[in-house]
């Protein structure tokens, strides 16, 4: 009986706290419907601070939400609105919000929701987020290209992460050989554009990751050589040089190219020995490497070169020391005729200008001047520093002379070039 009595009491109780659950529920707004109103009242720039505060107010909650509307409606959305999703998503719990981007990365999804995920990390992404990136842009089928939207999204992210935190550049070139080749092409464009003078090195130690990545890394050392010039980093030079007799020729013939765009005069005994290559290409594009490298032409054959090279490495084991110790210290005509000597040589041309340089030190003007012609000769990029340390020459007529050399160097010119004849310097310097 005193059961029986009971029930009236736990019904009543029962439904009161149901009347309750219902009551919450009317008042606690719906996030959708929160989330369509706060849009809707973004009518410019100057209301994206206001809804992107609003919008984060929603909570973790909210977030599959705010990441829907973003995905799912990018195109129907307004320039400002965009703006307010991304802010609100960035503003909350960092925590809650990668691991929603892993969650993404991890199932199957449309385009547009890893267009989405990415522009989030280009926003406030860290180079902690590098690899989420990488694997938010991943398609399904990891051999096939990326979509245009998502590759460029991609790239946006990386540069941005790139250029907003130091040291991402190399942690992003370290993930280059654990991706697939779609995702390794990004990368190498996101460093580009990114940019940086320690690209070559970042380039150059990842070779050997395959031979369609290695032709791309190849490829891409010649572009950035194209647009910044000679590269002094030994370790790059020797990396790519080791190429020139990879059994894939395809990847010979890109070392080629990009050793000559790197100005690696240290290469040519290596090209010559390419002359009597089997593959065309590769005896071509080495014959073309030679001509850049030493302003001289033999012809494309194997001997011409060899009866060129053998006395050439035998001056620089024989004759090399004893030339710069006159140029440092021996007498004018002494200098004079080392300096002719120098001037003469089209073997490792980087050495040259290192043994020229020491005639601009010599009191002599005749001896400055005609080392500076003698240079300036070489029409090489390495030269200007070494012109412009003699701007300052005590003759005013040799100073002249040496900004009119430099002002003539900056001017574009063919690229084939063969440098003119060296002036006799022995009969122009009175000892």
């Amino acid at each position: 009986m005193r059961t029986n009595a009971r029930l009236p009491l736990v019904v009543c109780l029962l439904l009161s706290l149901l009347a309750g659950v219902v009551a919450a529920q009317k008042r606690a707004p719906d996030p959708e419907e929160s989330l369509r109103l706060v849009l809707d009242g973004v009518r410019g720039p100057g209301d994206i601070l206001r809804a992107g505060a609003e919008l984060a107010e929603l909570g973790p909650a909210a977030l599959e939400a705010l990441f829907a509307r973003l995905a799912n409606e990018a195109t129907a959305l307004s320039t400002p609105q965009r703006t307010a999703l991304t802010s609100a998503l960035g503003s909350l719990p960092r925590e809650a919000v990668l691991a929603f981007l892993a969650r993404v990365a991890r199932a199957p999804r449309e385009e547009r929701e890893r267009v989405a995920g990415v522009t989030l990390l280009a926003s406030f992404g860290s180079r902690n987020e590098l690899m989420l990136a990488l694997d938010l842009a991943s398609s399904a089928d990891d051999e096939g290209p990326l979509a245009p939207s998502v590759r460029e999204a991609l790239e946006q992210a990386l540069v941005g992460i790139c250029r907003r935190e130091q040291g991402s550049a190399l942690t992003l070139a370290g993930f280059f050989a654990q991706v697939p080749a779609a995702l390794q092409a990004s990368i190498v464009a996101a460093l580009v554009r990114a940019g940086g003078v320690e690209l070559p090195g970042l380039f150059a130690a990842q070779l050997g990751s395959g031979t369609d990545a290695d032709a791309l890394l190849l490829l891409e050392l010649g572009n950035h050589a194209t647009h910044y010039g000679a590269c002094d980093d030994q370790l790059v030079l020797e990396r790519v040089r080791g190429y020139l007799g990879h059994p894939e020729r395809r990847l010979g013939v890109l070392a080629c190219l990009a050793l000559e765009k790197l100005r690696d005069y240290q290469a040519v005994p290596d090209l010559v020995v390419l002359l009597d290559d089997s593959n065309a290409a590769l005896s071509q594009r080495a014959h073309a490497a030679l001509r850049s490298l030493t302003g001289l032409d033999f012809g494309a054959q194997t001997e011409p070169w060899m009866a060129w090279l053998s006395p050439s490495l035998d001056w620089w084991d024989e004759r090399a020391d004893a030339a710069r110790v006159a140029l440092v210290s021996g007498t004018a005509a002494q200098a004079a005729a080392a300096l002719a000597d120098v001037a003469a040589q089209r073997l490792f041309v980087a050495d040259v200008v290192q043994l020229l340089e020491l005639a601009l030190q010599r009191p002599e003007p005749d001896l400055v001047r005609f080392g500076c012609r003698a240079l300036s000769s070489l029409r090489e990029p390495c030269v200007i520093h070494a012109l412009e340390q003699a701007l300052e020459h005590a003759d005013p007529a040799l100073s002249a002379e040496i900004q009119h050399t430099l002002t003539r160097l900056a001017r574009p010119r063919p690229q084939a070039h063969h440098p003119p004849p060296i002036p006799a310097l022995e009969k122009a310097v009175t000892p």
